[in-house]
């Protein structure tokens, strides 16, 4: 980026700021007031933060109301996050229902040894029997082609081929290697979801922070509006749009295929309803893919706890363009 620019950020909130942006590919300078933010989706938010000029948007929370955990390895982010924020030590953790059993996901050697009746000590006996049951592919194309080539089809069944037909509706052999590539599979015993350095969460909570951090003379805060209505009162040379890419170009070419999700969200009378904030459900005879129950997230204590149920749908706000 260069000179003026928008940046609009899936369509209604509006910030104004003085800023420059951060990436792999270098630092771009921006001047006073030229810079616009804009989000479409009242429920997706996050972390846009402004210091002596750097903009950062870390760890977004999507309006299913699953908080996602703050994970960094930038120590310059969390200088700054500090700022408006006390942190709560948080390490995301997922189990798998598989078998009957509550197995920890990404695949390690704990998932192993509980799913196979094993005792693998060390990395390299992990390592040892995932590449015994691996299975030789001679082009890595498709998301089923990953799995099967590093874990076998075995564990491809009873991670993967389900979860992913609920989630995208398409079997992995549809679907582009870059669905599945992002899990990785692990031969230690660390069973936390991410490995970065810093994992916590805002002490009070992401409301509180995002509010401190734009109660700022600079920033301007536009909600319930569509872009289009807003884009022309802040001048600009460019238009970063990150919204819908057929929304943008008013469908001229028609939709593009998108999955959604429709929550349940369920409170219940006991104080803990599962180990970990979340258990994902791969299995095909069960409707939803993973449960989420928030006091892990927040730290809160209370005898009730809530939960939200995930069930993909074809239909309803464009959460994932489909990667065919």
């Amino acid at each position: 980026f260069g000179g003026n620019e928008a940046v609009i950020f899936n369509g209604v909130a509006t910030s104004q700021i003085n800023a420059q942006i951060t990436g792999t590919n270098g630092l771009t300078k921006f001047g006073p007031n030229q810079l616009t933010l804009t989000s479409s989706n009242p429920g997706l938010t996050g972390a846009f933060t402004v210091n002596q000029g750097t903009l950062a948007l870390i760890n977004p929370v999507s309006n299913s109301g699953t908080a996602v955990a703050g994970v960094t390895n930038s120590q310059d982010i969390v200088d700054y996050l500090s700022r408006f924020t006390e942190w709560r030590p948080y390490e995301h953790r997922v189990l798998a229902e598989v078998d009957g059993r509550a197995v920890p996901m990404p695949i390690n050697r704990t998932t192993l040894n509980a799913l196979y009746g094993l005792d693998l000590r060390t990395d390299a006996e992990a390592a040892d029997f995932l590449a015994s049951r691996a299975e030789s592919v001679e082009e890595i194309r498709t998301s089923e082609d990953v799995v099967i080539s590093q874990v076998g089809r075995d564990l491809y069944e009873k991670f993967f081929r389900g979860y992913t037909r609920k989630q995208w509706g398409l079997d992995p052999s549809e679907l582009d290697k870059s669905v599945t590539s992002r899990v990785p599979t692990r031969t230690n015993t660390d069973d936390r979801y991410f490995n970065d350095s810093f994992q916590a969460m805002p002490a009070e909570g992401y409301t509180r922070m995002f509010e401190r951090m734009l109660d700022h003379p600079n920033i301007d805060l536009l909600l319930g509006v569509d872009y289009r209505d807003v884009r022309d009162a802040y001048p600009h040379d460019r238009l970063v749009f990150t919204g819908p890419i057929d929304e943008y170009f008013d469908f001229r070419y028609g939709a593009l295929p998108y999955r959604s999700l429709n929550f349940k969200h369920e409170t219940v009378e006991t104080e803990w309803f599962q180990p970990v904030a979340v258990v994902n459900y791969p299995s095909e005879d069960v409707p939803y893919t993973r449960i989420t129950e928030y006091k892990h997230l927040t730290g809160q204590t209370a005898a009730r706890t809530s939960l939200t149920y995930e069930y993909p749908s074809a239909h309803g706000d464009p959460y994932y363009p489909i990667p065919r």
